[in-house]
This record gives structure tokens, C-alpha cells and sequence, in this order.
């Protein structure tokens, strides 16, 4: 028998960023509008959700977001004297945007929260075990080119969870990102840093000399000078 679907109303925080299941992202709100829309959101169950405009501006109507997104789950936060807001959110689930508005001048969805298709778990292990040797290789070879020390990384337990942190950390455009956002897998996921991890390590073996193609503006990084 299938699961119901969840249904939510969320406001919709448009950012030039891909927000993943489980990964931190801290923000600073100082429009009004979205002042608005935090405190709200500090009076209900403290989500929003973060999605990446497809066309247009960032935000506002005339942007056209991804259907996609992640519920963000405000986790601190910091109300400073003229209103603005500093925060630390967390990602919890994946959401395809059904219908949306705009009102009090952010915009407000309803969403349907998506899980994961199941897989054959084997197969799932023998997979997550590649990537994460490769996203180790990668990381290897970005501290050698870099000559900087990296961070130690350690994967969770759960394969989900590792494919979206190997996707938080590939130093990738935001659209190769929103790709492995939607992917309608875990194993479909894991293929495609597979993919991308190959591609990735490969050029570093070809042109070993630009590091600057690793620059993600605003992106996490597990290198340290």
C-alpha cells in the first residue's frame, strides 16, 4: 500500500543556493519582507523552504523557481536590534512545489515533501562505497593541486544521507547541483557523483594548474589554508 503524500504550506525563500536534506546553511535576513516571514516562521513550526530560482532575478515575481527544493528547519538564531536575523537552518526534507502566491510580499507554496525510492540495498552499499572513495581521491588530489590541508571527513551510516553530503561539498555549479537535488534515487544520486566525481578528478589530472575552477561562490568547502 502506498504512503500518503505530506502536504504542506511553507513560505518559500529563494536563494542562489541548493539547500540538501540533513546540510547546515546559516543566513542573514535583513529585508523587511523576509523579517516578516522569519518571525513568522519563529511563531509556527520554524520552516521555510529554500529553492533555486530556474529564470529571472533571485527572487520576486518576476523569478521562476525550481519546483524542487528542501524544507529548511530554523535550528538558532540571533534577532538583532533593528530586526534583522542572524541563523543557523538545517535541511530535513525534499518538497516539489504544487501551487504558489505571493503574499505580504515573499512566496508562499503548497508542497508535497518527497521520499526517496526504495532500492536494492545491496546494490545501494556497493555503490555508496565507490563514491565515497572517490569523493576521498578528490579530495586528495584538490589538497595536493592546492597544496592546502584538508578537512577530515567522515560519512554517515546511512546512504541517503551520504549521497546528499558528497553533494553539499562537490564544488559544482548550482545547476549540477539542483540535478542531484531531484533525483528520484538514492542510487540514481550516487550514480551521477559517480559521474561527476570521475569527470571532476580527471580534469585535475589533465590541467592540474587551475584551481580557481574549484572557487563555488558562497559554497562549503572542506579545504583549509
Amino acid at each position: 500500500m502506498d504512503k500518503p503524500a505530506t502536504m504542506l504550506e511553507l513560505p518559500i525563500f529563494p536563494l542562489n543556493v541548493v539547500l540538501f536534506p540533513g546540510m547546515p546553511l546559516p543566513l542573514h535576513i535583513f529585508e523587511e519582507r523576509y523579517k516578516l516571514m522569519i518571525e513568522r516562521c519563529l511563531e509556527g513550526n520554524r520552516s521555510f523552504g529554500v529553492t533555486l530560482a530556474r529564470s529571472g532575478p533571485v527572487e520576486g515575481p518576476g523569478g521562476i523557481p525550481h519546483e524542487i527544493g528542501t524544507v529548511a528547519r530554523i535550528v538558532r538564531h540571533v534577532r538583532m536590534d533593528d530586526g534583522r536575523y542572524n541563523l543557523v537552518t538545517r535541511g530535513t526534507s525534499r518538497y516539489q512545489m504544487l501551487d504558489s502566491r505571493y503574499e505580504s510580499g515573499y512566496l508562499t507554496a503548497r508542497v508535497e515533501l518527497l521520499d526517496e525510492e526504495e532500492q536494492d540495498p545491496r546494490v545501494l552499499e556497493v555503490l555508496r562505497a565507490v563514491v565515497e572513495d572517490e569523493f576521498d581521491g578528490f579530495l586528495d588530489d584538490l589538497a595536493e593541486l592546492t597544496n592546502i590541508q584538508r578537512e577530515p571527513i567522515v560519512f554517515p551510516d546511512d546512504s541517503t544521507a551520504a549521497s546528499y553530503l558528497v553533494a553539499h561539498y562537490l564544488p559544482v555549479y548550482n545547476g549540477e547541483k539542483q540535478h542531484l537535488l531531484e533525483a528520484f534515487s538514492t542510487d540514481a544520486r550516487l550514480a551521477e557523483e559517480r559521474r561527476i566525481l570521475g569527470r571532476e578528478r580527471g580534469m585535475i589530472r589533465e590541467f592540474g594548474a587551475a584551481p580557481a575552477i574549484y572557487r563555488v561562490e558562497g559554497g562549503p568547502a572542506l579545504l583549509q589554508n
